[in-house]
Parts: structure tokens; sequence; C-alpha cells
């Protein structure tokens, strides 16, 4: 047990140690917390492409009455 704490503190002790937690910290944020995260940029992009289908389906259905007549 007493190794595991001293292998702990020599990781912690490197001076790369708090760059690596502040890029995880980030990664995370802008993953899931954020406002303006992937997730919701991903969900919004989905629905974009959702509504251009109806409407390329709306836009075909109108041509097509418009022949009609």
């Amino acid at each position: 047990m007493n190794k595991l704490f001293l292998k702990i503190r020599e990781i912690i002790a490197k001076p790369y140690f708090k760059y690596v937690i502040i890029t995880v910290a980030f990664i995370i944020w802008m993953t899931f917390l954020d406002t303006n995260s992937f997730q919701i940029h991903n969900e919004l992009n989905d629905e974009i492409n959702i509504l251009e289908k109806k409407k390329q389906a709306l836009t075909a259905a109108l041509g097509q009455i418009e022949k009609q007549f």
C-alpha cells in the first residue's frame, strides 16, 4: 500500500502532470458540460439534416403540384 502512495506521489510530482489534468478537464468540459458542447453540436447537426430532407421532399411535392395545374 505504501508503494502505491509513493508511485502516486512520483506521478503527481512530474512537471507535466498539471497539464495532463487541465487537458483532461477541458476535454470533459467541452464534451459534456458546456452549452456549446460537442454533444449538442451533433444533435443540432442531426436536426439540420432531418429538416433539409423534409425541405427537399416538400419542394419536390410542390413541384409536382405545380405541374398538375
